[in-house]
């Protein structure tokens, strides 16, 4: 649409999952409407694209793999599937070492991504674990700066901030908690580290991942109600075996961008077959229509005077004998309209320049 950028939010989850922001390209097509196995709709107005159909695009980028994947457990990889996505969030990467990182985000740049990563943590049986990732599409105006992380889980939680026109400034963060353990000392403690970071940089925070617990329990607890922020599931499950289904994988974010989500969606796409996890798309159409004008108020003066060096105090003798006779000569009635205007500006100019000088 002519003069209005239109900004969609999506984030996709897959066994090495992912989520993201994103610019829709030109000529993409509508999204069609999805319904749930149960026949529910998707909440939040979400629009996904019809089973084997996903709407017209620019195709993504290969799926990238880092130098050491196999096809084992233990593969790490990074896997842009979205081809509508500004940015997607990747969990599980397993990506072991700095020089991993590095050839990953080589990877990444030559299919036109920007790769921040965090390598996975390897446990005592020899094996990796974790390992997060956010992928941003080149050549978006996206202003993308490095958060400092917590040691003792960066594996499991990578935060950047985002600034983008319309949508503001904001903590975009990827994360994927302990599996099997639901929300134990560690899980809890990431969950905190998410608040801080909201209330450290004063603003609004998205994290989206592999929260490896269902939405109820974070939901029974007084987390999100503390720390001002929603949770956002779609209701088509995302992670299925042949034992089990259930929603693990969804969006956690401030109120203040709560509000400007459109839909989320569980993509059942066999276009994209990851297993056991499937995709998840959020996304948010915001325009300059839809901004709310706020009124900013200026910073109060301080009560105190400064500590150091000060000029010298101003005379307002001489302003106070303008003033005088000014006001004499105002409150003749002999006095013509047009000198008394005269008068009042002169007076209103020398307080002005003597005023300016404090």
């Amino acid at each position: 649409v002519p003069g209005v950028i239109k900004q969609r939010l999506s984030s996709s989850k897959g066994k090495k999952g992912g989520k993201g922001i994103s610019h829709p390209g030109k000529g993409a097509g509508a999204p069609q409407e999805q319904q749930g196995a149960d026949g529910t709709q998707a909440p939040l107005g979400g629009v996904p694209p019809e089973p084997g159909a996903h709407p017209a695009g620019p195709l993504g980028p290969p799926n990238l793999r880092s130098p050491r994947s196999n096809t084992g457990s233990e593969s790490g990889s990074v896997e842009p599937r979205d081809p509508h996505a500004q940015c997607e969030l990747l969990e599980e990467t397993l990506i072991r070492s700095s020089a991993d990182i590095e050839k990953a985000a080589l990877l990444c740049d030559v299919s036109g991504w920007h790769g921040m990563f965090s390598t996975a943590s390897r446990l005592p049986s020899g094996k990796y674990s974790g390992g997060v990732a956010i992928l941003i599409r080149r050549g978006l105006n996206f202003g993308v700066t490095a958060v400092p992380n917590n040691g003792s889980f960066e594996h499991r939680l990578l935060s950047v901030i985002c600034e983008i026109p319309y949508f503001g400034k904001f903590l975009l963060s990827s994360v994927y908690l302990e599996t099997r353990v639901g929300l134990n000392e560690l899980n809890l403690s990431i969950l905190a580290w998410i608040a801080d970071l909201q209330e450290k940089y004063q603003l609004p925070v998205l994290c989206g991942g592999d929260f490896n617990v269902k939405p109820m329990r974070i939901l029974r607890l007084d987390y999100l109600e503390r720390a001002s922020m929603h949770l956002i599931a779609p209701d088509v499950r995302t992670y299925a075996t042949k034992n089990s289904t259930s929603v693990i994988d969804y969006f956690v974010m401030s109120k203040s961008l709560a509000d400007m989500i459109d839909g989320i969606f569980t993509v059942t796409d066999h276009a994209f077959p990851h297993s056991p996890h499937r995709l998840v798309c959020l996304h948010s159409m915001v325009s300059d229509k839809e901004l709310v004008p706020v009124l900013v108020l200026p910073p109060r003066l301080p009560a105190q005077k400064p500590f150091g060096p000060s000029l010298e105090p101003v005379d307002w003798a001489e302003l106070d004998c303008l003033s005088d006779r000014v006001s004499g000569k105002v409150g003749d009635p002999g006095t013509r309209l047009q000198v008394r205007r005269k008068l009042l500006d002169a007076a209103y100019k020398k307080f002005v320049k003597l005023f300016e000088q404090t």
